[in-house]
């Protein structure tokens, strides 16, 4: 899958001003998250048209990159994200961060997950 990642400032209405662009370009979220620093944050999103929301954002004087993620179901069972990730550590391959995908693509919880190695992270999880 293919996320925008956003470095956006923590101030009034600065992230209603990304969704509104968003919006306009009819640009649809599935699933958002916000890591905040103080003054700035990351916004990372999985949107239905990667490419054109990262142009409209920048047009629109935002900074957006695309980051390829892993979508990895999980069993929704104790101890299955566990599993997984000792998979992953067990191989050297280290995870940066993850979140959960809010509109799942299937009936399994996912979990969105980037790693250095995204290659050998999708072999293991394969």
């Amino acid at each position: 899958m293919t996320q925008l990642s956003v470095f956006l400032s923590n101030s009034l209405g600065r992230l209603e001003s990304m969704t509104k662009l968003l919006a306009d370009a009819s640009v649809n979220i599935n699933t958002i998250t916000i890591l905040e620093s103080g003054d700035y944050g990351i916004v990372r999103m999985i949107v239905d048209k990667p490419k054109d929301a990262c142009k409209v954002l920048q047009d629109g004087g935002f900074s957006c990159k695309l980051v390829d993620v892993l979508a990895v179901e999980v069993g929704d069972k104790p101890g299955a994200l566990y599993e997984l990730l000792k998979k992953t550590k067990d191989a050297g391959v280290n995870l940066e961060y993850m979140y959960a995908m809010t509109k799942p693509l299937s009936q399994k919880p996912l979990m969105l997950m980037s790693f250095k190695d995204i290659d050998a992270a999708e072999k293991i999880l394969d």
